[in-house]
């Protein structure tokens, strides 16, 4: 894997087959192109990377408040901020939309009753050799929730509620904050 930089700010990720490319080709989308040209620092970056994604979504009901899922304290103990959206890890392989139905259903027994949007991607943790993404999306629903053991509380909320909610979790509160949701 490479690194290439565009504008001298934006970094581009790229493999080696890619590079080799750009040696054989000008028949490139007008960003690669740029890149080829205005590349000059391409370092190796490593080969290996522990990559987890993570979904997450805002669910609105019929009465336009979102859900709110309160963690287990006995699974969660050391989790400070409690409230959060449904969502979880992703099975690598499968179809990101899938993954969010799937996580939805088994912390919920809910279904996704319109096609998710996604709002946000957050980096949760970068380290040397580990890193950990969450895609944040938004979607109605319908009913009440039959929770899991994963958490132990709900709440229907308004996005004022929710962003006057202290035990919030700290990444679903960006959101909130950025005003990515409307009203």
């Amino acid at each position: 894997m490479y690194k290439g930089q565009v504008d001298g700010s934006r970094e581009i990720y790229f493999t080696a087959t890619d590079k080799d490319l750009w040696k054989k080709t000008d028949k490139l989308s007008p960003l690669v192109f740029h890149m080829k040209h205005t590349a000059s620092k391409i370092e190796n970056v490593g080969e290996s990377i522990f990559l987890q994604v993570g979904v997450k979504i805002f669910l609105r009901n019929e009465d336009g408040k979102y859900l709110l899922l309160k963690r287990s304290f006995e699974r969660y103990p050391n989790i400070e901020n409690f409230w959060d959206i449904p969502g979880g890890r992703i099975i690598p392989g499968t179809k990101i939309l899938d993954n969010i139905v799937r996580e939805v259903f088994e912390e919920t027994g809910l279904s996704v009753k319109s096609s998710p949007i996604l709002l946000y991607v957050q980096d949760v943790l970068r380290l040397p050799g580990k890193h950990i993404v969450r895609l944040t999306f938004s979607a109605c629903t319908s009913g009440n929730p039959v929770l899991d053991g994963e958490h132990d509380a709900f709440r229907w909320v308004t996005l004022k509620e929710m962003e006057a909610l202290k035990k919030l979790d700290k990444f679903t509160r960006e959101i909130i904050e950025k005003k990515l949701l409307s009203k």
